[in-house]
């Protein structure tokens, strides 16, 4: 059975340029539907609790006034 993940809110990826090995330390927050970015992207995870949050971080690339992460959890340690 071949499978793979839609790109809608909430998922979370790592960036990357268009070839192919180009991904390191970015990652992106989906924000909207976006069914081109299947098959061509990996996704990390899903936002599960504060969708609300993803919403209100300031858009753009770059954003015209970042965000800062103040905290920075990860399942392993909840």
């Amino acid at each position: 059975v071949e499978t793979w993940a839609a790109f809608c809110p909430g998922v979370v990826a790592m960036a990357r340029q268009r070839e192919n090995n180009t991904g390191n330390s970015q990652f992106f927050l989906m924000r909207g539907s976006e069914r081109n970015l299947d098959r061509n992207y990996t996704p990390l995870g899903y936002v599960v609790q504060g969708l609300e949050v993803v919403y209100r971080l300031n858009p753009g690339e770059p954003p015209r006034q970042p965000d800062k992460m103040t905290t920075v959890r990860i399942a392993s340690e909840l």
